[in-house]
């Protein structure tokens, strides 16, 4: 493997660590900080590649430390466990101890392949460093634009006091409540301080049929018609 073209700097780092190896933070190390290779698939404390000939070395070197590419071109193990790489995609750990693989869902990666490689077997390609949060594969022409976004069950969505745009419709899990694309709003029961409305149509069990309140229900309501504008 090539080098001499990556920023590094020599990192506290556990003994079976190569040069290639995609490395996380090791909260274990007797440094109270260091490396180890990464251990699963889109681990979130992700921070470089060993580097093989580092262009540019900060730190100092012992027999306890290991040179850790944070920026620039460094080769990367790799296999196909996300499928045929392409130079342009994102590349994340796979499940596969300290080797890379592309990303197909967001998450933390630790670069950009620079070069293809389509193979199930582990190999190196080269990559430009850049540890960072990835948003995911971005919709395009093919179709993609329609496919589903999957959440985990029973989870929460916290959206952080952001405005949510541009939704057609929303539908509830049991088809009990849902909001349509042309504004209709469907539920078994609605609760609000205040309801404005241009028309109150009361339906009964069946077409035609008169609904009757009943005036204990009646007393003390007021109702304010406004005029439309």
């Amino acid at each position: 493997m090539n080098g001499g073209f990556d920023y590094a700097e020599q990192f506290p780092a556990v003994a079976d660590i190569d040069a290639g190896d995609i490395v996380m933070v090791d909260p274990d190390n007797a440094n109270g900080y260091g490396v180890k290779k990464s251990e699963g698939a889109y681990e979130n404390s992700l921070v470089g590649v060993v580097s093989t000939k580092p262009g540019f070395l900060t730190g100092t070197k012992s027999a306890d430390t290991q040179p850790v590419a944070l920026a620039g071109r460094v080769q990367v193990k790799v296999n196909g466990e996300g499928g045929a790489i392409k130079a342009g995609d994102p590349i994340t750990s796979s499940s596969a101890s300290g080797v890379g693989m592309k990303a197909t869902e967001a998450g933390r990666v630790v670069g950009i392949a620079l070069q293809s490689y389509d193979a199930e077997e582990t190999g190196t390609i080269l990559m430009f460093v850049n540890p960072s949060w990835w948003n995911g594969p971005k919709a395009g022409a093919d179709g993609a634009a329609g496919s589903a976004l999957t959440v985990a069950a029973d989870s929460l969505l916290d959206y952080q006091n952001s405005t949510i745009s541009n939704v057609a419709a929303i539908l509830s899990t049991n088809g009990t409540w849902s909001i349509t694309s042309d504004g209709q709003l469907t539920a078994e029961k609605v609760d609000a301080k205040e309801v404005t409305t241009g028309a109150l149509k009361l339906k009964g069990p069946t077409e035609g049929d008169r609904v009757v309140i009943p005036a204990e229900q009646i007393d003390g309501l007021m109702i304010e018609f406004m005029p439309q504008t």
